[in-house]
């Protein structure tokens, strides 16, 4: 099971008895794909592969890179606090199932922080295509 199948799902869980919240999880879900593609088709478009690679190279420090992957756990300890800092409140009883459950932003941020090895993947296929696909 890959990493992007499984935090999906948490999601899910996540969202679980909370109205909309399946909505806001697909559309993050295609709003941070559609940032991954769009990444990579800027950058294969700009520059040649070479240039591209160089580019990825020298964008971030390589001191920073390693600390790329603090996003997603912190989003999660983001969540994780908010839920036990609710924990002993009580839920409106007007039989409505209740707002909330992750946002579309969070889901579209987990889902590009994650999509890292898509760019990688992407941007060689689609310098190497050309404009008359």
């Amino acid at each position: 099971m890959s990493a992007s199948v499984l935090i999906l799902a948490l999601f899910f869980a996540q969202g679980a008895g909370h109205r909309g919240s399946t909505r806001k999880i697909v559309l993050g879900q295609y709003l941070g794909f559609t940032a991954i593609l769009a990444v990579a088709v800027a950058v294969a478009v700009a520059v040649a592969v070479a240039v591209a690679a160089a580019f990825g190279a020298t964008f971030l420090p390589q001191s920073a890179i390693p600390y790329l992957g603090l996003l997603p756990l912190a989003l999660g300890l983001k969540a994780a606090w908010q839920a036990w800092k609710h924990r002993n409140e009580d839920g409106d009883d007007d039989g409505e199932a209740p707002q909330g459950g992750p946002t579309t932003m969070a889901v579209a941020a987990v889902t590009f922080a994650n999509g890292g090895d898509n760019i990688g993947v992407y941007v060689p296929v689609f310098a190497t295509a050309g404009i008359g696909l």
